[in-house]
């Protein structure tokens, strides 16, 4: 797997070798069986490594060797590749086979292009580089990246044009030196220039005013200070030295102009997300994205979020943004062919939770360079209006299409950038002398000295320009050595940290795995206890209710017959009440009668009356305790009842457990007894099968061996005849006895046609 860069090699050429590996893929959210692919973008080249099996989900420690990609820069194009620094990106993919047309972005990854060009004549660091943007379960999948470009001859290599900086003499001889190159990369981040990026909104008039960052403030150090900056010396030492009069009559050397390097064009693009159709899911949602090339860190986010309804088609407020930059054409043509355009769909829910991603749009920028161009006013616009399908890998590890969106995206030429003016170079001035002045004249004499004069103030003036500069750069070298190595120091330091944190988080993932595999088996466990007792209660329950049932039976009929006794007590009090009545209507008569009689016989009839009287109220009173005295004994038997029914509860919850510890213990001998007929029917069973093999062996060797003949036999059958019938005759007792066939069968039926007619033909 090779790839080239766009041009022709020819004289001084770099070769390039990639080595990837990846791991802890196992963890990425994605529809398994499937394969990965690596895409790589390292300036002029795009390449990609084979397909790999994708290890099994949850699969963290297997790691993937994607190989090693070679490819070939001219010596131009790694000049351009080294001024432009761009960085090299990694894009893995995900198909469901190995020929599928495109495969889905599982996540990328951005290395330092430095640390590409810094690995020249030796081999990169090995590193891994955590996954961006990618969707998993566990740990964060890692890329592995060893780089190394080695030279393929011995000539003089090119240096990168730097428009900003004066043009210096190159070197006779010599070859790419990091340190050379470290020298040249802080110069360059001093002389460079940012550019601001302007961000027009559209609907009610959004603007967002994005400054682009720094590249010095990214490079210095922080303590760094740099009094005077070379260009600004340069121009105004020329000026001083072109204020000069030259009155020497004999012309200097002629300065060669250098060639102007190409000129930044200002470009402006927008992106217009207009609507999302075909939306899996109902809710609110919202778009965002981050593009490198706009130089905007924050993402831009349509705004508020809009209630979206599946199968239709909504438009997404507040979506149109403007970016204007400055850069060259082959940079920018680089950069989207590079750069995909990725747009986030986020869902916003109304209770208030978290914000969460339903799908990405991924928009491949290169289109615009091959869309319609069309003239408008001085510059040029390209303009592409595409559905983008929105894909989507959840939780059941499954890419699937979730909806479409609208991507609206122009490309406008704005003409050359009108920066400041180029430093003019110094032009050679030329003396009108007059060819016929007198060489020997006051006036030669004067212009002669002034003219040696303006030659020595120049060589101070380049000399102290030479001085400060380099003591400038040995300044910034030294303050961007400190910083490299006190980055280079924390970036170790945070790494063991990360990889010791990774370590406890693997060890407390293992243990709660291990104690949720613990808690679900006591789950179990414990819902086989609840199903136990909920079986016991309910036996118990319905003892319990038959037994309440007979003690109720037997308190019904001793109730009945107190009520027979109270019935009985009743009509006696009534027939005491009766012969009360009956004594008072006596008594009654006696007192009339006492009118008429004599004092003492009336008073004698009193006395007995009374008497009477008085055993009957006593007789009444002792009927009433005797009640009085049943319903105590009533109540004492309802309460030895309840005594009686929970002492029996008792007795009975504890036959309950005994005779629960009994099943329990006979279900355990009964689990030992049938595992053990089960082993025995298993040995029986293979002693039948050794018996049946040994049988059908014995036959076998029975029926191939040669049979004396027959005395009474006429005719003798042929050997082979009779061999062929033994052996068809064993195939259908063998078929026979596995079950499978039966007599009517097909091939039983043509065994028999078989044997028939061996037996035909030996007859």
């Amino acid at each position: 797997m090779s790839s080239s860069g766009r041009g022709s090699v020819e004289g001084n050429c770099v070769r390039v070798r990639i080595g990837i590996r990846a791991r802890t893929l196992g963890d990425v959210i994605v529809k398994r069986p499937c394969v990965f692919q690596v895409q790589v973008a390292l300036g002029p080249i795009n390449t990609s490594t084979g397909w790999l099996p994708a290890p099994a989900s949850r699969a963290p420690r297997v790691e993937l060797d994607f190989g090693v990609l070679e490819a070939t820069l001219s010596a131009d194009q790694f000049a351009a590749f080294k001024a432009s620094r761009s960085p090299m990106k990694l894009m893995l993919l995900a198909a469901q086979t190995r020929n599928a047309a495109i495969g889905a972005a599982v996540g990328f990854v951005v290395v330092d292009g430095r640390t590409i060009v810094g690995s020249v004549g030796r081999d990169t660091v090995r590193q891994w580089f955590k996954l961006q943007n990618a969707k998993c379960q566990g740990a964060t999948p890692e890329i592995n990246v060893a780089c190394r470009l080695t030279w393929t001859s011995t000539e003089q290599q090119p240096k990168a044009v730097q428009p900003t900086k004066p043009i210096e003499a190159e070197k006779p001889d010599g070859s790419y030196d990091d340190e050379e190159f470290e020298k040249e990369s802080v110069e360059d981040a001093v002389h460079e220039t940012s550019h601001g990026i302007e961000s027009e909104s559209g609907d009610k008039g959004m603007t967002c005013n994005v400054e682009q960052r720094d590249i010095t403030k990214e490079q210095e150090p922080p303590t760094a200070v740099v009094d005077s900056h070379p260009v600004e010396l340069t121009k105004s030492l020329s000026a001083q030295v072109n204020a000069l009069p030259l009155e020497a009559s004999a012309p200097p050397p002629a300065v060669v102009a250098p060639k102007p390097a190409p000129a930044p064009t200002q470009f402006r693009i927008s992106v217009d997300l207009r609507s999302v159709k075909d939306m899996e899911t109902t809710g609110n949602v919202y778009a965002r994205y981050v593009y490198p090339l706009f130089g905007c860190s924050a993402p831009v986010a349509t705004h508020p979020p809009i209630q979206v309804e599946s199968g239709r088609e909504a438009p997404l407020p507040n979506s149109f943004c403007a970016f204007e930059f400055s850069m060259l054409a082959q940079a920018l043509e680089r950069t989207l062919t590079d750069d995909p355009f990725v747009v986030e769909i986020v869902g916003h829910p109304s209770a208030g939770g978290p914000d969460a991603v339903l799908g990405l749009a991924t928009f491949e920028m290169s289109q615009l360079l091959t869309a319609d161009l069309q003239r408008v006013g001085p510059g040029s616009v390209r303009a592409v209006d595409r559905y983008v399908p929105i894909f989507s890998g959840d939780a059941e590890n499954d890419i699937r299409l979730v909806g479409a969106l609208r991507f609206i995206v122009f490309l406008e030429d704005l003409g050359p950038d009108p920066g400041p003016a180029c430093i003019a170079p110094v032009e050679q001035q030329q003396m009108d002398v007059d060819p016929e002045m007198d060489r020997g004249s006051q006036a030669y004499h004067v212009a002669w000295e002034l003219e040696a004069w303006k030659r020595r103030e120049q060589e101070a003036f380049k000399a102290k320009l030479t001085l400060m500069e380099t003591e400038h750069k040995s300044q910034l070298e030294t303050q961007w050595t400190e910083y490299v190595t006190k980055k280079e120091t924390a970036l170790s330091q945070r790494h063991r940290e990360v990889a010791h944190l990774e370590k406890r988080l693997e060890q407390a993932l293992y243990d709660v795995r291990c104690q949720e595999r613990l808690l679900r088996q006591q789950e179990d466990d414990l819902a086989k206890q609840k199903e136990a007792l909920a079986r016991e209660h309910d036996l118990q329950t319905r003892e319990d209710a038959a037994l309440i049932r007979s003690i109720r039976r037997q308190h019904e009929q001793e109730i009945a017959l107190r009520e027979k006794e109270k019935r009985s007590l009743q009509d006696r009090l009534a027939e005491i009440d009766a012969l009360y009545m009956e004594q008072t209507e006596h008594l009654l008569a006696i007192k009339r009668k006492m009118t008429t009689s004599s004092l003492g016989k009336l008073q004698t009839e009193l006395n007995d009356v009374s008497r009477e009287l008085q055993a009957a109220r006593e007789e009444i009173a002792q009927l009433k305790m005797k009640e009085k005295r049943q319903q105590s004994q009533l109540i004492a038997c309802l309460k030895e009842l309840a005594r009686l029914r929970q002492s029996g509860e008792l007795v009975e919850n504890e036959r309950l457990e005994k005779e629960r510890l009994e099943l329990q213990r006979m279900k355990v001998q009964m689990m030992a007894r049938q595992q053990e007929r089960d082993m025995e029917a298993e040995r029986q069973q293979l002693q039948s099968i050794r018996c049946d093999i040994r049988r059908m062996l014995a036959d076998d060797k029975q029926y191939r061996s040669p049979s004396p003949p027959s005395a009474t036999s006429p005719l003798r059958q042929s050997p082979v005849r009779s061999e062929e019938y033994e052996r068809l005759r064993a195939e259908k007792e063998e078929l026979l006895r596995s079950g499978v066939y039966t007599s009517t069968h097909a091939l039983i039926q043509s065994i028999d046609q078989r044997m028939a007619n061996i037996n035909l033909r030996a007859s």
